[in-house]
């Protein structure tokens, strides 16, 4: 750690893994109990925003975001177009519980990747995750989408075992440096 007299600067070397699988069709939709489920809009991403503020802070995805920034960092997700049939979220009443949300890439129609997958905290270890990506999986084949890919963080070890046991494989890696100042 380096530190100097106005701030305190932490810096931690992390490996990013980019990880993709093929969609598959489920026998039937998953039942979620008494959680609702339904598609995300683009009027989602302040509640979205909230939801990853809450999943990540304290996580080795965590910089020290505010609630406004994991806002905008929703915001611009979901402005380069969230694919509707596939982007869900989970709802405890109205409570956010869990959320994933598609994007398209790159200028192939038939690329998407999940770029937002949270869960909140006082909801973890119920499977609610891997159900709705399974969820959002069937979705995506239901459309004529045969892959989706992903990015995750190699040391956060709960998302990476969850995406290996759902059959994502890792296709490219990277390494950076990161950086929080306080």
């Amino acid at each position: 750690m380096v530190e100097n007299k106005v701030h305190r600067v932490k810096t931690t070397p992390l490996r990013r893994l980019k990880m993709s699988r093929q969609t598959e069709l489920l026998a039937s939709p998953h039942d979620f109990g008494r959680y609702l489920l339904r598609p995300l809009n683009e009027e989602d991403s302040i509640m979205v925003g909230d939801l990853l503020f809450k999943s990540f802070r304290g996580s080795i995805d965590d910089e020290g975001q505010t609630r406004n920034q994991w806002r905008q960092l929703a915001l611009s997700t979901f402005n380069r177009g969230i694919c509707r049939t596939s982007s869900l979220v989970l709802l405890d009443g109205k409570v956010p519980i869990c959320a994933m949300v598609v994007v398209k890439r790159g200028l192939h129609r038939e690329r998407r990747s999940l770029d937002l997958a949270m869960t909140h905290p006082d909801y973890r270890g119920q499977g609610l995750a891997e159900r709705l990506i399974r969820q959002c999986l069937h979705n995506l084949r239901e459309t004529g989408i045969g892959a989706v890919s992903l990015w995750v963080t190699e040391q956060n070890t709960p998302a990476l075992g969850l995406y290996r046991r759902l059959g994502f494989e890792v296709q490219e890696d990277f390494y950076y440096l990161k950086v929080v100042i306080t």
